[in-house]
């Protein structure tokens, strides 16, 4: 805080401004926006200022030591000692078990439709107070968004600046920790809906996570009807939408199931998650 009192008349001004430059989501190079391509081909970068890092980092920093109390155990970022190494060996160790497992066995990756533009901050709030951080911490965490105004930078001219009311900004220490929170009561009541899973130690897995790459292991047609019908209670609630034709269901035991006549998500092509393509009967 002394930071903050003695630099207060700096951090009220330039960490609510920042300056936003799509680049193509297609490419690891930056280009100007031709106005003739769809602007959902590319996403903002955006360039924050350092004070606003600085203290962005300090929460981020401590942030790390209270998440594994709220996150559930499925969700390898964010979350002091986990990494997305340890969520793929997990799911090598699932399509393992599977093949010694009786019935069915499928894993649901969902893609979720712009998950980070979706993050509302209102809601993100009403998290944070209701998991038991402190209204002073909360405050400050809101004096980094609060009243923030953004820049496009087409072609190399700035355009008029607009407040952001929603989404995470790119490049913010505090993005990954505030979004698996902002996610969590969905991922936590699509978890309360699986009634089976697969038993790996000592425990029984349902999904594997790592930000918005979800993963469900899925036993049977009821499961996938009681994800679906969460997944639509929290999109017409503006939480969360998911993109039908990129969620996939793969078959880890291709055998004559009922599910592959019913779901429109049924795959026999290569399931990517986590970085690493799974395929029907690899490992």
């Amino acid at each position: 805080m002394a930071f903050r009192t003695n630099f207060a008349s700096i951090i009220g001004l330039s960490s609510k401004r920042d300056f936003a430059t799509c680049c193509e989501q297609s490419s690891t190079e930056t280009h100007f926006v031709d106005l003739k391509l769809n602007f959902t081909d590319y996403r903002p970068i955006t360039l924050l200022y350092t004070d606003y890092n600085i203290l962005a980092g300090l929460f981020a920093d401590r942030l790390k030591h209270v998440l594994s109390d709220i996150i559930g155990p499925e969700q390898y970022c964010a979350v002091r000692n986990t990494s997305i190494i340890q969520g793929v060996a997990v799911l090598r160790d699932v399509q393992f078990i599977v093949k010694s497992t009786p019935g069915p066995a499928y894993l649901l990756n969902i893609d979720l439709d712009k998950a980070f533009d979706r993050e509302n901050w209102n809601l993100l709030d009403r998290i944070l107070l209701h998991v038991g951080f402190p209204r002073t911490t909360i405050a400050i965490l809101q004096t980094l968004r609060r009243d923030a105004t953004t820049q496009i930078n087409l072609n190399g001219r700035l355009g008029e600046s607009f407040a952001i009311q929603s989404s995470v900004r790119q490049g913010c220490p505090l993005t990954m920790s505030q979004f698996v929170l902002y996610i969590e009561p969905l991922l936590r009541t699509l978890h309360s809906k699986l009634y089976y899973g697969i038993s790996v130690g000592t425990r029984t897995l349902t999904c594997i996570r790592y930000v918005d790459d979800v993963t469900y292991i899925v036993r049977s047609e009821d499961d996938v009807d009681r994800i679906n019908e969460t997944l639509s209670a929290f999109t017409r609630a503006a939480i969360a939408q998911v993109i039908s034709a990129k969620t996939k269901l793969l078959d880890l035991k291709p055998e004559p199931h009922s599910l592959r006549q019913v779901s429109p998500y049924v795959t026999t092509d290569p399931l990517r998650t986590l970085g690493i393509e799974f395929m029907q009967n690899s490992g």
